[in-house]
């Protein structure tokens, strides 16, 4: 079960989930080493209310601040905080310098975000115990050379290794091999595992299962109706059964989703106040997608509340669509129907099941009109390639200056976590 063709040759598969800890804050506390000794935490433009925690260190962490909290409540849990604006120029070089660390090792390295990435060692180490003893080099090898630390899950596939990465932080390595399921991963909560987010959890809990055991103990069928297909995927997880390969460095995997969300300026009280937002989100969506030559068949809708209470609906739009009044649509009749008046601070739009523009695909009474507008938002995309962003703007878009943000580059959704959030 837990071996891996390579070659004539089968070895038993040994993956490596590397996360650097604290990414954000440990980068600038590089840069400003007196940041070292304080209570720091990275985070947005807090006048203009997009001022969440997006990473902190030890100190603020010891004092209860918490990772996409706004910032004004982490500065009542403490008050001497320290905030300092991100630097993503910083963060993709050391990004890059850990992975060109990894391929030291392997020609397996496959990025998960900006501060993660899986590493395969099958067929490049002997045995698992001399794959711990990797990870464990490049633990020390990150830190001598770059100054960050990261913590490393070893484990026989994806899942687990990513489990095994948060289970010791900071700076450790942590080993699931095949003997661990029973003893250290089936008594975890189903939390710890990938994409199973605090929605899953309250499902499962409402039928009693309440640990990764119960969940691979579980009926396929029960979970089947409660969570449909993620019923089966997830059973299959807390089972060990997880053969997903890690890509090769450079190999780019199929795009599944395109999203953008932004933290707004200040909360949505009423219906009206989201119509800017939502225009100015499916316009960036939607130009994301003529780029990629790609269309959409269904859209999925995030919000998050004042509270940090989210919920995400989604809807099928009957065809294929690369044009942003199609999305908006769709978003406002998913606000129409599920948003329950609470306050909105952030607002996420992605789409899925994708498909290129070449692709045959049954035609409509009103597909001229959408040939029509998309040809027309090809021509706005010319515009604001050549002149910027906002050199053309829907007027609804205008009537708050605070919201003259260019999220197609500052707030790409990325699809792992949204996905997350789903669940």
């Amino acid at each position: 079960m837990f071996l891996y063709p390579v070659g004539e040759v089968f070895f038993v598969r040994v993956i490596l989930h590397c996360d650097m800890n604290s990414f954000y804050a440990s980068v600038e506390m590089l840069y400003q080493p007196h940041l070292r000794t304080v209570p720091l935490a990275v985070g947005g433009d807090e006048e203009k209310r997009h001022g969440i925690v997006l990473a902190k260190n030890e100190w603020a962490k010891a004092r209860g601040v918490k990772t996409g909290e706004p910032l004004f409540q982490s500065r009542q849990k403490c008050p001497q905080l320290v905030v300092v604006p991100p630097h993503y120029d910083r963060y993709h070089r050391i990004s890059h310098m850990a992975n060109q660390i990894y391929r030291r090792y392997s020609d397996r390295v496959e990025p998960f975000s900006i501060d993660e990435s899986w590493v395969d060692l099958t067929g490049c180490v002997d045995s698992f115990a001399e794959g711990v003893q990797v990870a464990e080099q490049i633990r020390r090898t990150i830190e001598q050379e770059l100054g960050v630390t990261v913590s490393i899950g070893v484990s026989y596939n994806k899942i687990f290794a990513k489990l095994g990465s948060e289970l010791k932080k900071p700076n450790a390595v942590t080993a699931l091999p095949p003997s661990a399921l029973q003893t250290i991963i089936w008594p975890l909560s189903p939390r710890a595992l990938l994409f199973v987010g605090p929605v899953t959890e309250k499902k499962l809990a409402r039928i009693g299962i309440h640990t990764i055991g119960d969940l691979a103990n579980a009926p396929e069928t029960t979970l089947r109706s409660l969570l449909g297909k993620w019923g089966h995927t997830l059973h299959q997880y807390a089972l060990g059964h997880e053969y997903a390969p890690v890509a090769y460095w450079g190999e780019s995997p199929p795009v599944k989703s395109i999203g953008n969300s932004t933290t707004l300026p200040k909360n949505l009280m009423h219906a009206d106040a989201f119509v800017p937002v939502v225009y100015m989100l499916c316009e960036c969506v939607a130009e994301r997608l003529r780029l990629g030559h790609l269309r959409a068949e269904v859209l999925h809708l995030w919000l998050r509340d004042a509270d940090l209470c989210s919920q995400t609906r989604q809807i099928q739009l009957g065809a294929p669509t690369q044009v942003s009044g199609r999305l908006a649509k769709a978003c406002f009749r998913l606000i129409h129907k599920h948003w329950d008046g609470a306050p909105i601070r952030s607002i996420g739009i992605q789409v899925s099941q994708l498909s290129f523009e070449k692709d045959a695909y049954q035609l409509s009474i009103f597909s001229q009109k959408e040939q029509k507008n998309a040809e027309l938002e090809r021509c706005i995309d010319d515009l604001r390639h050549r002149f910027g962003h906002w050199s053309i703007a829907r007027a609804v878009t205008l009537q708050d200056t605070q919201l003259k943000i260019d999220p197609l580059e500052e707030n790409s959704l990325h699809s792992v976590a949204f996905r997350k959030g789903v669940l």
